[in-house]
């Protein structure tokens, strides 16, 4: 016979890991409930920040936050402050009431297990499904040629508000405004990773000033580059804004009381300039908290720190369960740190709760991982699920990520005319969005091929072409990869 908690009109069920109140069930994140039932299992004692870090979040490193962050849902789920009593630098107590009693039969708890257990077959017939068209369109590999009339770069926004409760914006709003605008046959939003590549290309730093952020145009094959200044205060936000283009820039200025609501207005003044659809204010309305731990990862990344952006985003993923954009982001660190096999997790338990557009660019890690640890058939299939997922996207980018991936594994095979013919669809793609950075590094990988098997005059084509374009648009961490291949081969 199980048992319930009785706190404050709620009734907590520890068995069915469920809260309810006047008959209707409440929807807590698992972590959350861990935590309430840790706090009332224990009532009127102080349990320490570390001890309840170590015991709800064992499986994972998380920085304090998140335990903040609960605490705070679940004060606004007991709609009180008071239920749970703060000792600073210590920890926290359950300071309410608490009864036990006993609980419904357990038998209404195991139906509902088998009605749960029966909702998964869709799922599983329409993953075979998925599984066999898979098949068929690897067999018959179909090259269509996208086209995109609009690359757009959205630079970091400039923070002019003073303090630091808006700190996170730079890197955080930049995010936000990039996901708010997806890709689609009219115009390409490059991933803010991909900028801040570019940035580094570049040398551009983030105070950029106006001759800084054209420089852009000399890395890339942007076509729209996007300048934003925040300013004014809480509650009369304001979005400078130049919409810069290689011959024309236009300015404007956008407000709102609140920072998504002005940043909504900026993208749908984007679309107008560039006919993208944006995308549902959900996809936007992030809260202060999300986007600064995202923020704070994103500069960890930029600047080589991998655990600390793994730690991090283990904190936003916990924090928000389906952000699809920081799981990705967790599988890329992990992949970097050659973690593979906790990569592969994350990405496998991530493809089940995101969307199409980021279960492409999953698939494509999943390949990476795969390519990584030498399971390079298996990398293949992986890879024709991701283009598969990827065309109707027309996310160009990351077309030619696949198609070069797809290169280097038939090139580790030893087939060479498929590598071949893999790298020049790459540089298709990437010539479309008038990507330098991705065009050269494919051409590099090209003469390198054809330099092993040989192939002298036609490597020293793609090397010449690789090397003027490195030069034309200043691409100076390119230059090694440039020596390497003349060095080996010339």
């Amino acid at each position: 016979m199980s048992f319930v908690y009785i706190s404050e009109g709620f009734r907590i069920h520890p068995h069915r890991q469920a809260i309810e109140r006047d008959g209707e069930f409440i929807s807590v994140r698992p972590k959350t409930f861990a935590l309430l039932l840790s706090l009332i299992e224990h009532p009127q004692e102080l349990l320490t920040k570390k001890y309840l870090l170590e015991k709800i979040w064992d499986d994972v490193t998380v920085e304090q936050a998140v335990l903040v962050q609960s605490i705070r849902e679940l004060r606004q789920l007991f709609n009180s402050n008071e239920v749970i009593q703060t000792y600073p630098r210590k920890g926290y107590a359950w300071s309410a009431d608490v009864q036990t009693q006993l609980s419904a039969p357990e038998s209404i708890v195991s139906s509902s297990r088998m009605i749960k257990a029966r909702s998964y077959l869709p799922h599983l017939v329409a993953a075979l499904a998925v599984v066999a068209v898979g098949v068929i369109f690897f067999i018959r590999p179909i090259f269509q040629k996208p086209t995109a009339t609009e690359v757009v770069v959205i630079l970091p926004i400039k923070n002019k508000i003073q303090g630091q409760d808006h700190d996170w914006v730079p890197l955080g709003g930049m995010d936000q405004l990039v996901h708010y605008l997806p890709a689609n046959k009219v115009a390409q939003v490059m991933s803010t990773e991909y900028v801040l590549q570019l940035m580094q290309y570049a040398q551009i730093p983030r105070d950029y000033n106006n001759q800084q952020a054209a420089k852009i145009f000399d890395v890339s094959g942007a076509s729209l580059v996007v300048e934003t200044t925040l300013s004014g205060s809480v509650e009369d936000y304001r979005l400078d804004y130049k919409l810069r283009r290689q011959r024309d820039v236009k300015q404007g200025v956008v407000f709102d009381k609140t920072l998504t609501g002005a940043l909504q207005k900026l993208g749908s003044t984007i679309a107008v300039h560039t006919g993208l659809i944006t995308g549902s204010s959900d996809a936007i309305a992030h809260s202060a908290f999300t986007s600064e731990l995202m923020a704070r990862a994103l500069e960890k990344i930029d600047s080589g720190e991998l655990l600390l952006a793994r730690d991090l985003l283990n904190t936003l993923k916990e924090f928000d369960y389906h952000n699809s954009v920081a799981r990705r982001l967790l599988a890329q660190v992990l992949l970097q740190l050659k973690d593979y096999e906790l990569a592969k997790t994350e990405i496998m338990s991530a493809l089940d709760v995101t969307n199409n557009a980021d279960r492409a660019r999953l698939h494509f890690l999943l390949a990476e991982v795969q390519y990584q640890q030498g399971l390079l058939d298996a990398a293949l299939e992986t890879l024709v699920q991701a283009e598969k997922l990827n065309q109707p996207l027309n996310d160009i980018l990351y077309l030619g990520y696949i198609a070069q991936l797809r290169g280097n594994i038939q090139q580790q095979k030893g087939s060479l005319s498929p590598a071949l013919s893999s790298y020049e669809q790459a540089i298709n793609y990437f010539e479309i969005i008038r990507c330098p950075i991705g065009t050269s590094i494919t051409q590099l990988l090209t003469a390198k091929l054809l330099f092993a098997h040989h192939k002298n005059d036609q490597a020293k084509v793609q090397y010449s072409a690789a090397a003027q374009l490195i030069a034309q648009h200043r691409l100076h961490k390119l230059e090694s990869m440039l020596a390497e291949v003349n060095a080996v081969n010339l």
